[in-house]
């Protein structure tokens, strides 16, 4: 498993993508321009493609922190196929004709306990991929205090800044009236941008990397899946499926070993639909296994 050619800056990409936007297609692969980004894929990399709604998700190993595919909304279709079945279909034909072998290259294979120990020391693990969990707010108990007060103490300092001054300024204006009004207005707008601030804020510092849990992290020797029991780092060979269950009022990603269920993810731990995250892990382990 080789990480995609190109996924940054889009002049980075080949002579044949270098114009239009969203997906383009090339003898070489695939390649999707997006507003001074880029990317592209040769075809035997393209893992699959899974389609929810309107919008398809082309499954392709990009190196985390980016995700395992490659979203595509209908304003990115490309000409030469005008319809998502069209561009499934052309990528399914191109997969098999594409030419392109990965290199054979030894690479020493590494076991579940130092898979597991480079994915918990966030080191690069070539090869592989990671479904990115949603931020949750849980996460707050890891942040410092100064992190967990910040919408109510902008809140306050901006309602209390912005609200003196507006006040201020209609006494100075010999305006009682209006001072009242500014007051109160002032503040309650300077409160609501206070609080808007301090959320924001207090999202960048749960964006951080220490702060985001790693919940499934796929590797050429294995994967590391945060199960609702626990961790644990499994071989490609103790997986037989991964699948969507629901349980009560809550679906989850569970993992089985033939008729062994190994653990389950409840879908809130994921930003996507827990249908394209399913599509990824199949995907993914069929290519290896």
């Amino acid at each position: 498993m080789e990480w995609i050619p190109h996924d940054g800056h889009v002049s980075g990409l080949p002579d044949w993508a270098s114009e239009g936007r969203g997906v383009v297609l090339g003898s070489e692969g695939l390649a999707f321009r997006g507003k001074g980004t880029g990317l592209w894929v040769r075809w035997p990399q393209i893992l699959g493609v899974v389609q929810i709604g309107a919008v398809g998700f082309i499954l392709v190993p990009r190196q985390p922190p980016n995700p395992p595919w490659i979203e595509v909304k209908p304003k990115d279709l490309p000409t030469e196929a005008a319809t998502l079945p069209a561009l499934i279909a052309l990528i399914n034909a191109r997969k098999v004709s594409g030419g392109y072998r990965a290199t054979t290259e030894r690479r020493v294979p590494l076991g579940l306990a130092e898979l597991e120990r480079r994915v918990l020391a966030r080191e690069g693990v070539p090869g592989a991929v990671e479904i990115p969990p949603r931020v949750l707010l849980d996460s707050q108990n890891k942040l410092p205090y100064w992190a967990k007060i910040m919408p109510g103490f902008g809140g306050l300092v901006g309602g209390a800044v912005v609200g003196i001054g507006a006040l201020a300024l209609g006494m100075a204006a010999h305006l009682p009236d209006l001072a009242a009004v500014l007051f109160y207005g002032g503040g309650l707008g300077g409160g609501i941008t206070g609080v808007t601030v301090g959320k924001k804020l207090q999202h960048n510092q749960l964006a951080r990397p220490e702060n985001i849990p790693r919940i499934l992290v796929m590797a050429p020797d294995g994967c590391v899946i945060g199960f609702e029991t626990g961790r644990r780092a499994l071989a490609w060979s103790d997986i037989d499926r991964f699948v969507v269950e629901q349980f009560g009022d809550h679906s989850y990603l569970s993992v089985y070993d033939h008729e062994q269920n190994l653990g389950r993810i409840q879908e809130g731990w994921f930003g996507k639909p827990l249908q394209l995250i399913v599509g990824v892990a199949n995907a993914y382990r069929k290519s290896v296994q």
